[in-house]
């Protein structure tokens, strides 16, 4: 699997449908590449997009656009890092259109085939032009021609960033992004208590995580949540899950976000949601309810398919290293001096941030107002790629060349 080039299916479906509820709200006409035809979205839910297909006669026919198609058909672009025919995706002309339609790092050329844009960890110009001392050109002549060999470069951005020395990050974040950007994300986090009210993400004792069997047939080891941590994911839980059951409709749902301390600033990790909704539309989702809330914990849950769990099954022994997937390795790689272990010791302390987010707070981008929750999650992401060499998330990134 090209590393590169793969796509979380979930990331993936999130930043579709976020997307989506910006085209609704802009109701854009997405015109098809290869037929006489357009594409208009009316209404995006949990799990499902319903667009309305406009033929050459100008009539107008609904269809869906489900999380399973989006998710199917990434996998199948994870499938072939290279790219491949638009027929292979498996989805009707129509589904596969708004997916590369609404999927940043998709692109389609002219042989109709289908390709990711790599990610890339190069630095932006505005780091270079603030840490990397001026490259010393050699030039060497070869087959006749003079070329440039510009190795000489010692000193560069991604130097610093692998240094988990306390000052040093906090100066690579400040350098990717204007003084306006930086200071945007101060005054989110400071509104919102963000290092304020955070708290350790996991159980430790120094900087060691302690590790707690976990499952009733085969239990394998696990990374432990703090109590803390169990504690503030109750707490905000029980909002959303008091707003559904009385139906005053105030709350979306969670946004969290993982962090750790730098310079007295929270420098973003890893950033996400927990919505009101399951995937069946009014149903309370099966991430908030009591019955399941210890299993999936707001997706922080240590069974497979949720962060602990899946990052337990990189970090801890015992588990099997087939399951493992890219992204919970690059967690692991970011977080842990070295894995699989049996005694998980952290770079650095991490800590945790929830909050239950009503639909008339303020988003991150203040001139906009009240921002839903699925925007805000957007936004955070958008903002904290660019303050924060460190993110983990991949997909709401700006990509390479992108707009700054």
């Amino acid at each position: 699997m090209n590393d590169s080039t793969w796509v979380d299916p979930e990331e993936g479906w999130v930043l579709v449908r976020s997307a989506a509820m910006n085209s609704v709200a802009t109701s854009h006409r997405h015109s098809s590449p290869n037929h006489d035809r357009s594409y208009r979205i009316l209404s995006v839910t949990e799990d499902k997009i319903i667009v309305e297909r406009i033929g050459r006669d100008g009539k107008a026919q609904q269809q869906p656009l489900s999380r399973k198609s989006v998710c199917d058909m990434i996998d199948v672009l994870n499938d072939n890092p290279h790219g491949c025919e638009r027929s292979k995706l498996n989805g009707t002309f129509y589904k596969t259109n708004l997916l590369i339609d609404l999927l940043p790092r998709l692109r389609l050329d002219s042989t109709g085939r289908v390709t990711v844009v790599p990610n890339t960890s190069a630095p932006s110009t505005e780091i270079q032009s603030v840490y990397a001392q001026p490259a010393k050109t050699e030039s060497r002549t070869k087959n006749g021609q003079e070329v440039h060999n510009r190795k000489k470069l010692q000193l560069t951005p991604k130097r610093l960033l692998d240094d988990d020395s306390p000052s040093k990050p906090i100066k690579a974040v400040r350098a990717v992004a204007s003084p306006q950007k930086v200071s945007t994300w101060n005054s989110f986090c400071r509104e919102h208590r963000v290092l304020a009210d955070s708290v350790p993400l996991f159980e430790t004792s120094g900087s060691d995580v302690r590790v707690t069997p976990y499952g009733r047939k085969n239990p394998v080891p696990v990374l432990t949540r703090s109590r803390e941590m169990d504690a503030l994911i109750k707490r905000e839980a029980a909002k959303v899950v008091q707003d559904f059951h009385s139906g005053s409709d105030e709350i979306d749902g969670l946004i969290y976000m993982m962090l750790r301390e730098a310079d007295g600033c929270a420098e973003p990790l890893y950033i996400g949601k927990t919505e009101k909704h399951g995937r069946r539309s009014g149903n309370l989702s099966a991430n908030l309810g009591t019955a399941s809330i210890s299993a999936k914990y707001c997706r922080w849950g240590y069974d497979y398919a949720y962060h602990v769990g899946d990052l337990s099954e990189v970090v801890c022994v015992d588990h099997d290293p087939k399951r493992r997937t890219p992204k919970y390795v690059r967690w692991a790689d970011a977080l842990f001096d070295t894995f699989p272990t049996t005694i998980p010791k952290l770079k650095f302390p991490v800590r945790f941030w929830i909050k239950a987010w009503k639909a008339k707070d303020i988003g991150i981008l203040r001139d906009m107002g009240p921002t839903s929750l699925t925007f805000l999650e957007y936004q955070l992401i958008g903002v904290a790629s660019e303050v924060s060499p460190k993110l983990l998330n991949r997909e709401g990134v700006n990509r390479p060349g992108g707009m700054t």
